[in-house]
């Protein structure tokens, strides 16, 4: 593994890491390639760090194969260190069982197994439920989770817009278990 390499916490996010995949199988430009991660990391309400992505693919550039396996071994050790509580794909999560009256309790809670397998516990959430619930009855659901996003550090930028769809508000529906 390459001395020094640092996996910045942005590389979490599936959807940005599988771009820098991308890169490093020569599918696309490394221009395409930082510009796309930007906005997916915008959308997620991600800070872009420029020189942290230009490190990574350099380390590609430098070693290959080797390199892009490197960065896959570094993000895999971060994963298993790095809370669910501070990863910004799982807010995502969160603030969409928030914002949609559609998306019941129920179906958010299997997602979220599905998707975070054992690095999700109920309990270490519990908390932030039990708030969304009680938000929802004033229909402040939406804007109780962007601000604990804020306060655990994965919204960096507090003012990143929110791509809920219009139409969802927070809900009654958060209030039925």
């Amino acid at each position: 593994m390459a001395t020094g390499l640092h996996i910045p916490p942005a590389a979490l996010n599936d959807a940005a890491f599988t771009l820098l995949e991308q890169y490093a199988q020569g599918m696309i430009t490394d221009t395409t390639a930082l510009t796309k991660v930007d906005v997916e990391l915008y959308v997620a309400g991600i800070p872009f760090i420029q020189g942290e992505w230009l490190d990574l693919m350099e380390v590609i550039v430098m070693n290959g194969s080797d390199g892009l396996d490197s960065i896959k071994a570094a993000r895999q050790l971060m994963q298993a260190t790095t809370t669910l509580l501070q990863d910004a794909a799982t807010w995502q999560v969160v603030l969409r069982w928030a914002a949609d009256d559609t998306f019941s309790f129920d179906d958010f809670l299997t997602e979220m197994a599905d998707k975070f397998k054992e690095r999700y516990r109920f309990n270490d959430w519990k908390a932030i439920f039990d708030q969304v619930f009680k938000a929802s009855r004033k229909g402040t659901a939406v804007e109780v989770v962007r601000a604990t996003m804020a306060q655990r550090g994965v919204l960096d930028r507090p003012g990143a817009p929110d791509f809920s769809p219009p139409q969802l508000s927070s809900s009654s529906n958060k209030l039925s278990l």
